[in-house]
């Protein structure tokens, strides 16, 4: 009997880039380190900016007590005792929307008449900033 003789060729050929899943795989790899990443920064942007108004209102808050305490006059608003004004509180006024709020100050006249005199220096009225 005759072997049959079987020859198996090898094709040599040089492996010059990657293959389609190779590329599949890695551009989802990057693409959910893309999107964690960007969630991410997006929390660490709201904390900050929650942390920016906080700071913006405690500071707005004290210089009002500074100035209740002191019981400095306010210039420049008409509620000085030249005026006829006397002060008597600063007041904290919240708007219907939950990001604006205005500090001032309530003065009284000699007749009774109560007048709110807006602080300059507290820029009269104050909106956080929002994230959208």
């Amino acid at each position: 009997m005759k072997k049959k003789l079987i020859t198996i060729f090898v094709i040599n050929r040089k492996k010059s880039g990657y293959t389609y899943i190779e590329l599949l795989i890695v551009v989802s790899i990057l693409t959910v380190l893309f999107l964690v990443g960007t969630a991410s920064y997006r929390g660490y942007q709201r904390r900050k900016l929650l942390e920016r108004n906080v700071r913006m209102f405690v500071s707005d808050l004290r210089l009002a007590q500074e100035m209740a305490l002191a019981g400095k006059p306010v210039t420049d608003t008409g509620c000085n005792s030249s005026s006829g004004y006397s002060l008597k509180a600063y007041v904290v006024q919240f708007y219907r929307s939950p990001t604006r709020y205005r500090i001032s100050a309530l003065c009284q006249n000699q007749s009774g008449t109560l007048r709110h005199c807006f602080i300059n220096t507290l820029s009269c009225e104050k909106e956080f900033q929002s994230f959208t």
